[in-house]
């Protein structure tokens, strides 16, 4: 019995210490491989650097000698990261940040190297939508996913070279914008966030979300009204009615789809006014976001006494730059000039526009396209005065001779200068932009330019790099004759009297999102020409994470949504 005892403690006393050598071992060999790492990373980081330097707000940093050859080291560079950093096994240990973040990442490989699997599969044309052949291949390659590391296949999937990675942008990411989806997202808001109103109307020919989280009658029956008085026109179309009778639904003689109609119902006078957040969703241009969207919207709408509006822009691959941005304009303006108003049973006090990753383009669009023309009425109106000042001098010179020129004269200087500061004011007052933005990850420059951000961003589970150029590609290809340095398509290379004419502004960004440095760059341009602009970045964070917020377990993105509705409420508060 002593013999035995013994013998089980020797052997508790080796494996012990067998155990510990092993991990001595383990460790040694991370702490060298994470120094290898390191040395190679830095190696090839100043071999990319050594002649050269990245964007910077206005183009190609100073001293890039050979774009060619820069753009031959960042591809080595790619390369590198891709083939050492998602399967090192360097890393000492993570933070609870970075294992939620690994955690998105697995989960967003395996739907890209899902979706690009069953897209190289059943080829589906991309003007058809999601189809259900690609669907169900999508969930058998889920399947087989699931057990086997879909890193190596996900990056293939995404890379810039790959020739279906626009297909597989508008099936992964379109996944949360089927209509189906977001009407049921919508019914689903009202039982379970409490919203007192989530409809779905059109605004200037365009749909959109209304969302509300506090009771608002006057709006519900506004709509209702609108909604009965839309069917009844429905059925004296279908009947071809030839009464020569008023129309009581284009009073106002419009009925273009511009805002321009009146509704058969007058506001009165005490018609109380509301706040508006304009949402504009991200996806990519390919889809709209807006099922994930809902929860963190309707919190805005509780904290900031905010109605909230979502425009259901034009999407690709149908319809390019420029037709969302009109779009959104168009709903932009009518609900500024009031043509909306009868619709919605409201006048609106204060806009503030929201946008993340494309729909952030889109926001920033809006205010330089409101800018540019804003500037242009004003030159108009200037060019106008100036006319009229010749003609007035030229007309007061000939009356001079006649004994009643000199009061001739004052009447005619009186008129022209009542009338063309009548005419500047009225200009100038005619679109008003935003009260403030609000960005997040927003996709400001589609120039396709490299930046350190979007070398080291490669790896985003979201946003890979590869995926900028497939988007950019699609949104503005070469027929459609427009640069990507243009100011409408890529805000950042908007001029700086246009960007003085912006709100105040605040961009979320996060460390690892490749769009990053178009957000610094952005900021301090902002910040030169006096725009009140602030930038907040986030760790272990991936690209648009607004949604992540509402998950419950991203307390990043938590903190960020309650800075947001603070920033919310602060604007519209200000007079």
């Amino acid at each position: 019995l002593l013999f035995g005892f013994t013998q089980m403690t020797v052997g508790i006393i080796s494996l012990h210490a067998l155990a510990k050598w092993w991990s001595q071992i383990w460790f040694e060999g991370k702490l060298a491989g994470s120094i290898h790492a390191l040395n190679q990373w830095q190696e090839q980081w100043n071999h990319l650097c050594s002649d050269g330097g990245f964007i910077g707000s206005r183009g190609v940093g100073c001293g890039a000698t050979d774009s060619a050859e820069l753009q031959t080291r960042v591809k080595q560079l790619l390369e590198f990261t891709k083939k050492s950093t998602p399967n090192s096994q360097t890393s000492l240990f993570c933070s609870e940040g970075e294992l939620r973040f690994l955690v998105i990442k697995r989960a967003m490989d395996l739907l890209y190297a899902s979706v690009g699997t069953a897209v190289e599969v059943t080829k589906p044309n991309p003007s058809d939508g999601i189809s259900w052949q690609t669907s169900i291949a999508t969930m058998a390659a889920a399947s087989y996913y699931a057990w086997v590391n879909p890193n190596r296949r996900a990056a293939e999937a995404t890379s810039h070279s790959h020739s279906s990675s626009r297909q597989v942008i508008q099936n992964a990411w379109g996944m949360v914008g089927i209509s189906a989806l977001k009407l049921l997202s919508l019914k689903a808001t009202r039982l379970l966030k409490g919203a007192a109103l989530a409809e779905r109307i059109v605004i200037a020919g365009v749909p959109c979300f209304v969302l509300s989280k506090h009771p608002c009658p006057d709006v519900v029956a506004s709509l209702k009204r609108y909604a009965r008085q839309q069917k009844r026109r429905a059925r004296m179309s279908a009947l071809k009615s030839r009464l020569s009778t008023i129309d009581e639904y284009n009073i106002a003689g419009g009925g273009d789809g511009n805002g321009s109609r009146e509704y058969g119902h007058k506001l009165s006078s005490k018609q109380r006014r509301q706040n508006i957040v304009l949402h504009l969703t991200g996806g990519g241009f390919f889809a709209h976001t807006i099922a994930s969207d809902l929860p963190f919207l309707l919190d805005w709408s509780d904290q900031a006494k905010a109605m909230i509006i979502c425009p259901e822009y034009a999407l690709l691959p149908e319809h390019t730059f420029p037709v969302a941005l009109n779009e959104i304009s168009r709903v932009y303006k009518a609900l500024m000039n009031g043509s909306a108003s009868p619709q919605l049973g409201f006048e609106v006090d204060r806009i503030i526009v929201t946008g993340e990753s494309a729909g952030g383009n889109l926001a920033a669009a809006l205010c330089v396209k409101l800018g540019m023309e804003r500037s242009s009425d004003i030159e108009g109106v200037l060019q106008d005065r100036e006319q009229q000042h010749e003609s007035v001098s030229s007309t007061a010179a000939s009356a001079a001779s006649s004994p009643t020129g000199e009061m001739d004269n004052e009447f005619h200087s009186f008129e022209y200068h009542n009338g063309s500061m009548e005419s500047f004011s009225n200009s100038c007052a005619a679109v008003p932009l935003p009260s403030a933005l609000l960005l997040s990850c927003p996709a400001l420059n589609l120039s396709l330019d490299l930046s350190p951000s979007r070398v080291i961003g490669n790896e985003d589970p979201v946003l890979p790099s590869g995926l900028i150029s497939a988007i950019s590609n699609a949104y503005l290809p070469p027929q459609v004759g427009i640069g990507k340095q243009d100011p409408l398509a890529s805000p950042l290379y908007a001029s700086d009297e246009i960007l003085r004419q912006f709100p105040s502004t605040l961009i979320y960004g996060s460390s690892d999102d490749p769009l990053l440095d178009d957000s610094v760059a952005f900021n301090k341009r902002l910040k030169c020409v006096g725009v009140a602009s602030e930038l907040r970045a986030t760790h272990h964070l991936p690209h648009a994470y607004w949604g992540l917020g509402t998950a419950g377990c991203f307390p990043e993105a938590e903190q960020v949504q309650r800075e947001c509705q603070e920033f919310l409420i602060e604007k519209f508060e200000e007079r």
